[in-house]
């Protein structure tokens, strides 16, 4: 990566678009401090300055492959091992919120792939971090699903979190983000704001990089 300064605005949902290899992911590692190579540090609004230790107990992370981040014997387990203090009440009204409360006491990796994303992202949800990195959150979801996502991450918007969305999804993008930083090759080409004068321009480049 190659990039002296970026702005995420608190809440708000940053777009991160790009074609594959642009530098999506390793972008997000770098945000979130699990790539020791990045020098880079996050520069909180009250002047903080969070390097990569600190940027990893205030970041979450949901991944494209769910597989490699549900560890636990039940679906209630995953979403109260991220929350700061269990609590199992909120944690089955999230799971409610995403139509998973009657999947409760299902082992994480015996659900579908929508299904486990979204127990992903209630764990999310749940981890109450102010920084929240998603990874095609919409990948494998039907339309409906999509659109309580879509809701809940604009909640998490809503509550003053800073969200940052990989995605290739134009709808998606329109229906969720704010902001647009487009990368390549390492490096921020684009920045702007997902508004009515832009929001062509950010479906035709979307819709270009999987053309």
């Amino acid at each position: 990566m190659d990039i002296d300064g970026l702005d995420l605005p608190i809440g708000q949902v940053t777009a991160l678009t790009g074609v594959n290899g642009a530098g999506k992911t390793t972008f997000a590692r770098c945000l979130q401090g699990l790539d020791k190579r990045c020098r880079g540090e996050l520069i909180t609004p009250s002047g903080e300055r969070l390097r990569r230790q600190k940027r990893l107990k205030r970041c979450f992370t949901v991944l494209q492959d769910v597989n490699a981040e549900l560890f636990t014997e039940s679906v209630i387990d995953e979403v109260m091992l991220a929350q700061p203090e269990e609590n199992q009440e909120l944690a089955l009204k999230i799971l409610a919120e995403l139509d998973l409360d009657a999947f409760a006491q299902r082992h994480p990796l015996s659900l579908s792939g929508g299904q486990k994303q979204r127990v992903a992202i209630a764990a999310a949800l749940a981890s109450e971090r102010p920084i929240i990195i998603f990874d095609e959150p919409t990948s494998g979801l039907d339309m409906r699903h999509m659109q309580q996502v879509t809701a809940m991450i604009r909640g998490l918007a809503d509550a003053q979190r800073t969200v940052v969305v990989v995605t290739h999804d134009p709808e998606f993008a329109l229906a969720a983000c704010d902001y647009n930083i487009r990368l390549n090759r390492g490096h921020a080409t684009e920045a702007y704001p997902i508004d009515q004068s832009h929001a062509q321009r950010l479906v035709d480049s979307l819709t270009a990089d999987v053309a």
